[in-house]
């Protein structure tokens, strides 16, 4: 594995797609905590307007359920993970892959329907996730968190309703990897195309930091 300037690469760089697509830790392990699953918990344990009523939400709910939720609560909500689109004339050396999460929260306004008491909760919550997440890195391939604003959604007293958007800056670092499976050769209008390794004998492993094989054409027969 070689980055984009040729030298050898660490195969299990914070970020690195492993060869099946997974990501990788330092020593090798693939990473399963989701960043949903690392953000719900920091948000549990900052100690917030909301203490353990804190959960994770992949799925729509009915109104049914919303009303069994105990107040104040916090759903943590993934929406859109929409990376920068441009056009490049070399190959990338990674991605910046932005994770957009919305909390959306339910405050009782302290069981009251006087306005400036939910007023009150709504700036308590805000600064308290500001607090908990802005500048966080979730893992050492991410970059600050950043906040994204606060929309007051429609509801019917007493119970208020807002939702807190925060971005997780993901970088995705990409390496030059060996193809994936025998390759072939190609038969263009009879003439062979294959690569030659000449650096490893058949049934030794190939070495990562190789050079790039030389090419061998060969013509093929004439009718």
């Amino acid at each position: 594995m070689t980055d984009m300037n040729g030298a050898c690469a660490p195969p299990c760089a914070p970020g690195a797609l492993g060869a099946t697509g997974g990501m990788l830790t330092p020593d090798g392990k693939p990473i399963l905590d989701s960043l949903f699953n690392r953000v719900t918990r920091r948000v549990r344990a900052a100690q917030t307007i909301f203490g353990e009523n804190v959960k994770l939400v992949m799925r729509q709910l009915d109104q049914e359920h919303w009303s069994l939720l105990q107040l104040p609560y916090c759903l943590v909500v993934p929406t859109v993970t929409r990376p920068r689109l441009e056009v490049v004339d070399q190959d990338r050396d990674s991605i910046l892959n932005p994770r957009s999460i919305t909390f959306i929260c339910q405050l009782d306004g302290q069981g009251s329907e006087a306005e400036h008491l939910a007023a009150n909760d709504i700036e308590i919550a805000e600064k308290q996730l500001i607090g908990a997440l802005c500048n966080w890195r979730p893992a050492r391939h991410y970059k600050p968190t950043a906040y994204g604003g606060m929309r007051l959604l429609a509801t019917r007293a007493p119970d208020v309703k807002v939702s807190f958007v925060f971005v997780f800056y993901e970088e995705i670092v990409l390496f030059d990897v060996e193809e994936i499976g025998e390759l072939e050769p190609v038969i263009l209008d009879s003439i062979e195309v294959r690569a030659i390794d000449e650096c490893c004998p058949p049934g030794d492993e190939p070495d990562p930091c190789a050079t790039i094989p030389q090419i061998n054409v060969t013509g093929g027969r004439r009718c």
